[in-house]
């Protein structure tokens, strides 16, 4: 068990509620394969607020610097500052397994604690990376809505699913041991 997740996790144990493991999701900057795709959006971005300001700049020097650099800005966030941005969430996002739920707690804006009770029989869906984590997917389509879709900060709302974990394959056989 993770140190630093333990005391954290056991904060919101239950009465008679023991704590089967407790972790985090991978530190750092994570690149995935739809990040390929982002970036070229986000190029694609550039290139557009490149013609816009010049376009503008033949209008008013005023009109098009003030513009260029709030678009550049937000292409900058999401082309680059996403990583750091869900590299912190992800640091300060905790899980826990106990032999009656699974808890996901987030200490990020906003705070909040999420518990999905394993007596409801949640669809867990174990999902391996190319690296060395694995992702389980509690099958819960709030907060983050429909799966699918493109998310530029995939913890901003809270995770649903337990995220990069390293342990994966260990919490996922303990989830659906205790389903059974």
């Amino acid at each position: 068990m993770d140190n630093k997740a333990t005391p954290i996790i056991s904060q919101f144990l239950q009465q008679n509620e023991t704590l089967i493991w407790a972790g985090q999701p991978k530190k750092g900057i994570v690149f995935e394969v739809v990040d390929i795709f982002k970036t070229i959006l986000v190029s694609l971005f550039l290139v557009l607020i490149y013609f816009a300001i010049d376009l503008l700049s033949d209008i008013s020097i005023l009109l098009a610097v003030p513009i260029g650099i709030i678009f550049f800005s937000a292409a900058l966030i999401l082309g680059v500052g996403r990583f750091f941005i869900d590299a912190e969430l992800r640091k300060n996002t905790y899980y826990g397994l106990t032999d009656k739920r699974i808890i996901i707690v987030s200490k990020m804006y906003p705070k909040k604690v999420q518990s999905v009770y394993l007596d409801s029989k949640p669809k867990i869906e174990f999902l391996p990376t190319l690296g060395d984590t694995s992702t389980i997917d509690i099958g819960l389509n709030e907060p983050t809505g429909k799966r699918g879709m493109v998310s530029w900060f995939p913890n901003f709302k809270g995770y649903t699913y337990l995220y990069r974990l390293e342990e994966g394959n260990f919490v996922h056989k303990k989830i659906k041991e205790l389903i059974r």
